[in-house]
């Protein structure tokens, strides 16, 4: 039973990625105002990019996987971003206090 709920799911992702690829973007901005044919022959070449890309992706991640947690390691990644500053500004001062010199809600 396992088996074939993977594959539904492995296909319907190889489904959905070359029906993107081909009606979205392929049909739209490509080749507009081809026959049928010539998109279901696009659909295939796009499930194939689609899996070939999918297991290049799988060979640079490493699963760590329990039954109810998983976990994916992700190898060449910086441990730790760069530090970095960003000044944040607040309201100007005129609509920070009144005239009274109070502070407003903006403020």
């Amino acid at each position: 039973m396992t088996s074939i709920v993977i594959m539904s799911t492995i296909g319907t992702n190889l489904n959905w990625g070359a029906s993107y690829l081909v009606n979205d973007f392929y049909r739209r901005f490509l080749r507009p105002g081809r026959d049928e044919r010539h998109y279901v022959r696009a659909s295939r070449w796009a499930s194939l990019l689609v899996a070939l890309l999918a297991a290049y992706l799988q060979g640079l991640l490493a699963e760590q996987a329990t039954p109810r947690r998983l976990a994916a390691v992700v190898h060449n990644l910086a441990a730790r971003q760069a530090d970095r500053e960003e000044p944040v500004w607040g309201p100007a001062l005129k609509a920070a206090k009144d005239a009274a010199g109070a502070w407003t809600p903006a403020g």
